[in-house]
């Protein structure tokens, strides 16, 4: 009897065990399509990152940010004199500089590169209304290394760097800070009239018509010959870049040839007691030789509240006021004569900077 019942017992757990074991294959389902395609992508990213051989293949050696800028970097030669600098700006071989170097009487422009040496280049646009300047280098089958212009404007206080030689002869990389991202209109003394600049706070650098980039390596700005104060400079801002390389053609940049200032810049106390209550306005600084305001007899010291009938806020809006308006078009000038304290009329016609070209 107990023989029994242990044969019987032992027949019990041999069919436990058979359905347990049933149960763990059937648990154990055919994969789906989305697992499958899930592998199937696995395994494709796997061969992709080997050769033929089942060798894994070797890395692309990423370019360091500093080479990044030294293979775009190029020193302007003009007449076989250094003169400054600038950099690629497009793999097609158009380059950027500051405009005041150049000279329609050029007749021999070239760049050295470390990148693809000396080479002649020539002007395709100059816009003087914010001292820029597009050049070409010669078409080849190869495209040209360049830089990138950032889409943004940089944040205050965001870190920035410039590269260029010392005296053309040591790489340096110098890095600043965006003291002011806004740009404001600068007189700029070689052109004769306003450029748009904002400013980054650093050393300056012995060198311009380069570019200051971002982290990304990015062009922010084009360093100027110019500074705001001791520790500023001033840059030319990426959107004046990019709508230079847009448009690739001679600017035709409004004028009159006025130096302004507002009257609180005004150092002379009698002078802004001179002025009438509530008259806004600019202040003639300096009047260009020839110019439109030199032709309409505007002389230094002379106060302009109107322009077409409108008062004048500001020099911002004196000078966008007057850039709106077209080329050989005629504008009327409300002035003040502060010392014999009247007003009167004058009429202007609008010139172009860009002469020459």
């Amino acid at each position: 009897m107990t023989k029994t019942r242990m044969k019987l017992y032992g027949i019990y757990l041999l069919l436990f065990l058979i359905i347990f074991s049933g149960d763990l294959f059937s648990q154990t389902k055919a994969p789906t399509k989305t697992e499958s395609s899930k592998s199937n992508k696995k395994s494709i990213l796997k061969v992709k990152s080997r050769d033929g051989l089942g060798i894994t293949a070797p890395k692309i050696r990423k370019i360091s940010f500093k080479e990044k800028l030294r293979s775009t970097y190029v020193t302007l030669v003009i007449q076989d004199y250094y003169v400054c600098g600038g950099f690629v700006v497009h793999s097609k071989g158009y380059v950027v500089t500051v405009a005041n170097v150049l000279s329609p009487k050029h007749t021999k422009i070239e760049v050295i590169s470390a990148a693809f040496g000396r080479k002649e280049v020539e002007i395709v646009a100059v816009d003087e209304g914010n001292n820029l300047a597009l050049l070409k280098l010669p078409d080849r089958k190869e495209r040209y290394s360049a830089l990138k212009i950032a889409r943004r404007r940089p944040k205050t206080y965001s870190r920035t760097f410039i590269f260029g030689p010392i005296d053309f002869r040591y790489d340096v990389l110098i890095s600043g800070r965006v003291a002011s991202p806004d740009p404001v209109f600068f007189w700029m003394e070689d052109n004769e009239d306003y450029t748009s600049a904002f400013s980054i706070a650093s050393d300056k650098p012995t060198f311009y018509g380069v570019p200051w980039v971002n982290k990304k390596c990015e062009v922010i700005g084009v360093q100027t010959d110019m500074s705001a104060s001791a520790g500023l400079n001033l840059v030319i801002p990426g959107e004046s870049i990019r709508n230079l390389l847009k448009k690739r053609k001679m600017f035709s940049t409004p004028t009159v040839g006025l130096e302004v200032e507002e009257l609180w810049q005004n150092d002379e106390a009698d002078y802004r007691r001179s002025i009438p209550k509530g008259l806004s306005g600019v202040v003639i600084v300096d009047v260009v030789e020839k110019g439109s305001a030199s032709r309409a007899g505007l002389r230094e010291g002379e106060f302009i509240f109107e322009m077409d009938g409108k008062p004048i806020k500001d020099v911002h809006h004196f000078i966008t006021t007057i850039r709106s308006k077209k080329i050989k078009s005629t504008i009327e000038f409300g002035v003040f004569e502060p010392g014999r304290k009247r007003k009167r009329k004058a009429f202007l016609k609008i010139d172009r900077l860009e002469k020459g070209w």
